[in-house]
């Protein structure tokens, strides 16, 4: 079980890794040759981006085969790869339930897609704290949220398969999700918070084409980011008003609209 936490849209409006390291982690499952996999993914507001996920596994692709494969044959691979993507974007609360409720039925019919041969590497909902403002009037955001968590784990459960949810959090020091989760007592939820690292703001001691430099790479939308382990009851902030710190190193991710998505160990 693992959560994704950002910061508040009013700490930081822009993206902060949360569907990068989504990208990264699907690029990856679906470009292992054993086991073959399959990945479900729900997003409600369509942030995923197709063009990000396919330079990731080109890139991928390219990396672990030596000599890399050619062109025609890296088209094949993540074509195929694509074909195991299975992405949902129910808008509303209520349409998030029914559509947890009907993939066992949908995941096992051959004759709706190509991946009833291959294991669920992992059931992803991407931006849960969406789905607040069409929580009905008459449900608590506590009674919603257990509802939430129950479909969940029971599909994780019965899928075999790795359970991963992001969301904005309600504080930017206090990395706790919008939508409080009540995740079964033997679940084991690891949870990473991230934020981007903004640009190199121009100063006495950078040139104009250092400026030039990381404006270009801002409106190409590369970028970085950075995340580290949260959690625990004595462990809820990042340190430092949601700064940094955490558990271990923690980790860099690298966004690049060519390259895809890399990650790798802060230092």
């Amino acid at each position: 079980l693992l959560t994704l936490v950002s910061p508040p849209p009013t700490h930081q409006p822009s993206g902060s890794g949360k569907t990068s390291l989504i990208t990264h982690i699907i690029a990856t499952a679906l470009s292992t040759p054993t086991p073959s996999s399959a990945i479900i993914l729900i997003d409600p507001l369509q942030h995923f981006s197709i063009p990000l996920l396919t330079a990731t596994l080109l890139r991928l692709f390219t990396s672990t085969s030596s000599p890399p494969p050619p062109p025609s044959t890296l088209k094949t691979l993540v074509k195929n790869a694509l074909h195991h993507l299975h992405i949902l974007h129910p808008p509303t609360f209520p349409s998030l339930i029914s559509t947890l409720r009907s993939l066992p039925t949908y995941l096992f019919s051959p004759s709706l897609h190509h991946s009833t041969h291959r294991r669920i590497h992992s059931l992803i909902l991407d931006d849960t704290d969406a789905f607040l403002p069409s929580i009905p009037p008459s449900t608590t955001s506590a009674s919603a949220s257990a509802t939430l968590c129950f479909h969940l784990t029971n599909l994780a459960k019965s899928l075999d398969c790795a359970l991963i949810t992001s969301t904005r959090s309600t504080s930017p020091k206090y990395f706790r999700p919008a939508l409080p989760t009540s995740w079964p007592r033997e679940g084991c939820e690891v949870r990473i918070a991230l934020r981007k690292v903004e640009a190199k703001k121009v100063g006495a001691g950078m040139s104009v084409e250092e400026a030039e430099a990381e404006r270009d790479k801002e409106e190409r939308g590369n970028g970085w980011c950075e995340g580290w382990r949260v959690g625990g009851r004595d462990h809820e902030g990042g340190g430092g008003g949601g700064g940094g710190g955490g558990r271990g190193k923690g980790l860099v991710i690298k966004i690049d609209k060519q390259k895809g998505v890399e990650i790798g160990e802060k230092k």
